[in-house]
């Protein structure tokens, strides 16, 4: 095994998983429950701020919510906020929980969402 090898497997490791999985997959969002994941998806239009300012990402055919706590909604910079990402494919990492019999991802800083691509398919934007 060479040493690049190991690199490439100590950092897998400490970043967790190299192959995003769907947020329609939901038989896997019930598998990995509690573990930290990384999912795509495209958010639709009923991704919002609360009146409170918490932010919430919410997508078709999944019932995987983003939550996003107001004080690190303020971090969050414009292209990351829920109405810029409506209709673009995203990619988040984060622990997997149930919240209210529903699985939510928490987002505690922007670096958890990477835009993967600005152009997401028409039929994704319903």
């Amino acid at each position: 095994m060479s040493f690049s090898h190991i690199q490439a497997e100590e950092k897998e490791a400490a970043t967790g998983p190299a192959v995003a999985e769907s947020v329609e997959n939901a038989e896997w969002i019930k598998a990995h429950l509690d573990q930290e994941v990384t999912v795509t998806g495209v958010p639709n239009a009923k991704s919002n701020a609360s009146a409170a300012g918490h932010f919430f990402y919410n997508f078709d055919r999944s019932d995987l919510t983003l939550f996003c706590f107001k004080a690190v909604a303020a971090t969050l910079p414009d292209e990351k906020k829920p109405a810029a990402l409506v209709g673009k494919k995203i990619q988040v990492t984060g622990k997997l929980v149930l919240y209210k019999e529903k699985p939510q991802i928490v987002i505690r800083k922007p670096e958890q969402i990477q835009i993967v691509d600005a152009a997401a398919p028409a039929d994704a934007k319903k």
